[in-house]
Protein backbone atom coordinates (compact mmCIF):
# COMPACT_ATOMS: atom_id res chain seq x y z
CA UNK A 1 0.00 0.00 0.00
CA UNK A 2 1.45 3.34 -1.08
CA UNK A 3 1.67 6.05 1.53
CA UNK A 4 0.89 9.44 0.02
CA UNK A 5 1.28 11.39 3.26
CA UNK A 6 4.00 14.06 3.09
CA UNK A 7 7.25 13.27 4.91
CA UNK A 8 8.00 15.15 8.15
CA UNK A 9 10.06 18.27 7.73
CA UNK A 10 13.64 18.37 8.92
CA UNK A 11 14.25 20.07 12.23
CA UNK A 12 16.09 23.32 12.17
CA UNK A 13 19.85 23.13 12.89
CA UNK A 14 19.38 25.89 15.47
CA UNK A 15 17.07 23.64 17.48
CA UNK A 16 19.55 20.77 17.41
CA UNK A 17 22.43 23.02 18.46
CA UNK A 18 20.42 24.59 21.28
CA UNK A 19 19.45 21.13 22.58
CA UNK A 20 23.08 19.98 22.66
CA UNK A 21 24.18 23.21 24.37
CA UNK A 22 21.51 22.81 27.05
CA UNK A 23 22.81 19.31 27.71
CA UNK A 24 26.37 20.65 28.06
CA UNK A 25 25.17 23.40 30.41
CA UNK A 26 23.36 20.83 32.56
CA UNK A 27 26.54 18.77 32.87
CA UNK A 28 28.63 21.79 33.82
CA UNK A 29 26.02 22.89 36.35
CA UNK A 30 26.04 19.51 38.09
CA UNK A 31 29.83 19.43 38.01
CA UNK A 32 30.07 22.86 39.65
CA UNK A 33 28.37 21.60 42.83
CA UNK A 34 31.34 19.45 43.90
CA UNK A 35 34.40 21.76 44.08
CA UNK A 36 34.80 24.93 46.18
CA UNK A 37 33.02 27.96 44.78
CA UNK A 38 35.21 30.61 46.38
CA UNK A 39 37.49 31.06 49.39
CA UNK A 40 37.81 34.05 51.70
CA UNK A 41 41.19 34.62 53.43
CA UNK A 42 41.45 36.75 56.59
CA UNK A 43 44.51 38.45 58.09
CA UNK A 44 44.42 36.30 61.21
CA UNK A 45 45.15 33.20 59.16
CA UNK A 46 41.50 32.31 58.97
CA UNK A 47 40.18 30.71 55.80
CA UNK A 48 36.59 30.23 54.79
CA UNK A 49 35.77 27.88 51.89
CA UNK A 50 32.25 28.07 50.52
CA UNK A 51 30.64 25.38 48.40
CA UNK A 52 27.23 24.10 47.33
CA UNK A 53 26.94 21.30 49.88
CA UNK A 54 29.23 22.44 52.68
CA UNK A 55 31.29 25.37 54.00
CA UNK A 56 34.61 24.94 55.82
CA UNK A 57 36.28 27.29 58.30
CA UNK A 58 39.98 26.82 59.15
CA UNK A 59 41.69 28.67 62.03
CA UNK A 60 45.34 28.82 63.11
CA UNK A 61 44.80 26.89 66.34
CA UNK A 62 41.28 25.48 66.03
CA UNK A 63 40.09 22.40 64.24
CA UNK A 64 38.26 22.90 60.91
CA UNK A 65 34.55 23.48 61.21
CA UNK A 66 32.41 21.98 58.44
CA UNK A 67 28.82 23.11 57.95
CA UNK A 68 26.34 21.40 55.67
CA UNK A 69 24.56 23.62 53.12
CA UNK A 70 22.00 22.99 50.38
CA UNK A 71 22.92 25.59 47.79
CA UNK A 72 23.23 22.84 45.19
CA UNK A 73 19.51 22.00 45.10
CA UNK A 74 18.54 24.84 42.71
CA UNK A 75 21.42 23.95 40.39
CA UNK A 76 20.34 20.30 40.25
CA UNK A 77 16.78 21.44 39.48
CA UNK A 78 18.09 23.68 36.71
CA UNK A 79 20.08 20.78 35.27
CA UNK A 80 16.96 18.60 35.19
CA UNK A 81 15.01 21.31 33.34
CA UNK A 82 17.82 21.74 30.83
CA UNK A 83 17.94 17.99 30.16
CA UNK A 84 14.18 18.00 29.56
CA UNK A 85 14.60 20.94 27.18
CA UNK A 86 17.32 19.03 25.33
CA UNK A 87 15.12 15.95 24.91
CA UNK A 88 12.15 17.99 23.70
CA UNK A 89 14.33 19.90 21.23
CA UNK A 90 15.87 16.73 19.77
CA UNK A 91 12.92 14.32 19.82
CA UNK A 92 9.77 16.41 19.58
CA UNK A 93 8.40 18.83 17.01
CA UNK A 94 7.04 21.15 19.71
CA UNK A 95 9.19 24.25 19.56
CA UNK A 96 7.80 26.14 22.55
CA UNK A 97 8.01 23.15 24.89
CA UNK A 98 11.80 23.17 24.67
CA UNK A 99 11.93 26.96 24.96
CA UNK A 100 9.81 27.06 28.13
CA UNK A 101 11.78 24.31 29.87
CA UNK A 102 15.11 25.78 28.77
CA UNK A 103 14.08 29.26 29.91
CA UNK A 104 13.20 28.05 33.42
CA UNK A 105 16.43 26.07 33.73
CA UNK A 106 18.51 28.98 32.46
CA UNK A 107 16.79 31.37 34.86
CA UNK A 108 17.62 29.17 37.86
CA UNK A 109 21.27 29.00 36.77
CA UNK A 110 21.43 32.78 36.37
CA UNK A 111 19.96 33.30 39.85
CA UNK A 112 22.42 30.87 41.44
CA UNK A 113 25.42 32.42 39.69
CA UNK A 114 24.48 35.98 40.61
CA UNK A 115 23.93 34.92 44.23
CA UNK A 116 27.46 33.56 44.44
CA UNK A 117 28.99 36.67 42.88
CA UNK A 118 27.10 39.00 45.22
CA UNK A 119 28.17 36.96 48.26
CA UNK A 120 31.77 36.92 47.08
CA UNK A 121 32.16 40.67 46.55
CA UNK A 122 30.28 41.70 49.71
CA UNK A 123 32.74 42.12 52.66
CA UNK A 124 31.71 40.63 55.98
CA UNK A 125 33.53 43.22 58.10
CA UNK A 126 35.14 46.55 57.28
CA UNK A 127 37.60 46.28 60.18
CA UNK A 128 39.13 43.02 59.02
CA UNK A 129 39.95 43.21 55.29
CA UNK A 130 39.86 39.92 53.41
CA UNK A 131 41.13 38.47 50.15
CA UNK A 132 38.87 36.39 47.92
CA UNK A 133 39.96 33.50 45.71
CA UNK A 134 37.71 32.24 42.95
CA UNK A 135 37.17 28.49 43.06
CA UNK A 136 36.54 25.94 40.32
CA UNK A 137 32.84 25.72 41.19
CA UNK A 138 32.23 29.38 40.34
CA UNK A 139 34.03 29.04 37.00
CA UNK A 140 31.96 25.99 36.05
CA UNK A 141 28.60 27.49 37.02
CA UNK A 142 29.46 30.70 35.14
CA UNK A 143 30.29 28.73 32.00
CA UNK A 144 27.07 26.72 32.37
CA UNK A 145 25.03 29.93 32.65
CA UNK A 146 26.60 31.52 29.59
CA UNK A 147 26.09 28.37 27.49
CA UNK A 148 22.47 28.02 28.62
CA UNK A 149 21.75 31.65 27.74
CA UNK A 150 23.31 31.22 24.30
CA UNK A 151 21.23 28.09 23.69
CA UNK A 152 18.07 29.96 24.68
CA UNK A 153 18.87 32.74 22.21
CA UNK A 154 19.36 30.18 19.42
CA UNK A 155 16.06 28.49 20.26
CA UNK A 156 14.22 31.82 20.13
CA UNK A 157 15.90 32.76 16.83
CA UNK A 158 14.55 29.67 15.10
CA UNK A 159 11.99 30.51 12.46
CA UNK A 160 8.54 29.01 12.66
CA UNK A 161 8.24 26.24 10.05
CA UNK A 162 5.36 23.98 9.01
CA UNK A 163 5.04 20.61 10.69
CA UNK A 164 5.21 18.80 7.35
CA UNK A 165 7.32 19.55 4.35
CA UNK A 166 5.57 20.52 1.11
CA UNK A 167 4.99 17.68 -1.38
CA UNK A 168 7.91 17.06 -3.75
CA UNK A 169 7.82 18.47 -7.25
CA UNK A 170 7.80 15.95 -10.08
CA UNK A 171 9.02 16.90 -13.55
CA UNK A 172 6.22 16.28 -16.08
CA UNK A 173 6.97 13.62 -18.72
CA UNK A 174 5.06 15.41 -21.50
CA UNK A 175 4.78 19.06 -22.45
CA UNK A 176 1.91 20.93 -20.91
CA UNK A 177 -1.30 21.03 -22.91
CA UNK A 178 -2.13 24.27 -24.63
CA UNK A 179 -5.51 25.71 -23.79
CA UNK A 180 -8.14 25.10 -26.45
CA UNK A 181 -9.34 28.31 -27.95
CA UNK A 182 -12.94 28.41 -29.07
CA UNK A 183 -13.54 29.90 -32.55
CA UNK A 184 -14.82 33.39 -32.49
CA UNK A 185 -18.45 33.77 -33.33
CA UNK A 186 -18.82 35.03 -36.89
CA UNK A 187 -21.24 37.86 -37.47
CA UNK A 188 -24.45 36.74 -39.04
CA UNK A 189 -24.86 37.90 -42.63
CA UNK A 190 -28.22 39.39 -43.16
CA UNK A 191 -29.86 37.54 -46.02
CA UNK A 192 -31.17 39.57 -48.91
CA UNK A 193 -34.86 39.06 -49.61
CA UNK A 194 -35.61 36.93 -52.65
CA UNK A 195 -36.95 38.92 -55.61
CA UNK A 196 -40.58 38.31 -56.11
CA UNK A 197 -41.21 36.04 -59.08
CA UNK A 198 -43.66 37.20 -61.66
CA UNK A 199 -46.34 34.74 -62.53
CA UNK A 200 -49.00 35.17 -65.12
CA UNK A 201 -52.44 35.91 -64.01
CA UNK A 202 -54.56 32.84 -63.57
CA UNK A 203 -57.68 32.86 -65.67
CA UNK A 204 -61.07 31.98 -64.40
CA UNK A 205 -60.95 28.33 -65.55
CA UNK A 206 -57.93 27.63 -63.33
CA UNK A 207 -55.12 26.90 -65.80
CA UNK A 208 -52.60 29.68 -66.32
CA UNK A 209 -51.86 30.55 -69.89
CA UNK A 210 -48.18 30.11 -70.67
CA UNK A 211 -47.19 32.72 -73.12
CA UNK A 212 -44.37 31.77 -75.46
CA UNK A 213 -42.59 33.95 -77.95
CA UNK A 214 -43.74 33.38 -81.56
CA UNK A 215 -41.72 30.94 -83.65
CA UNK A 216 -40.03 32.72 -86.45
CA UNK A 217 -39.67 30.87 -89.76
CA UNK A 218 -36.16 29.99 -90.92
CA UNK A 219 -34.58 32.43 -93.32
CA UNK A 220 -34.96 31.68 -97.00
CA UNK A 221 -31.62 31.05 -98.67
CA UNK A 222 -30.62 33.19 -101.55
CA UNK A 223 -30.82 31.70 -105.01
CA UNK A 224 -27.66 29.86 -106.02
CA UNK A 225 -26.36 29.28 -102.48
CA UNK A 226 -27.03 25.57 -102.41
CA UNK A 227 -25.31 24.95 -105.77
CA UNK A 228 -22.14 26.73 -104.68
CA UNK A 229 -21.90 24.65 -101.46
CA UNK A 230 -22.25 21.46 -103.47
CA UNK A 231 -19.44 22.53 -105.83
CA UNK A 232 -17.15 23.28 -102.82
CA UNK A 233 -16.68 26.90 -103.51
CA UNK A 234 -18.09 28.12 -100.27
CA UNK A 235 -18.79 26.54 -96.94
Amino acid sequence: MTDFSPPPARRSPLRLVSGVLWLVAAGLGVGSTFPVVYSRLYQRDFRFDSGYWQSRTDGPNDEPVVTTTYFGVPVILAAVLLVVACLVALLSARRWGAIVSGAFGTGVLVDSTLTWYVGMITPESSDDPTRVEVGTGLILVTAATVIALFALVLALAERVRPVHAPPPYYQPTHPPMQPVRMPAAQPQVQQQPQPQRWEPETPSYGVPVQTEPPIEPPPVPEPGTISRKLDGEDK
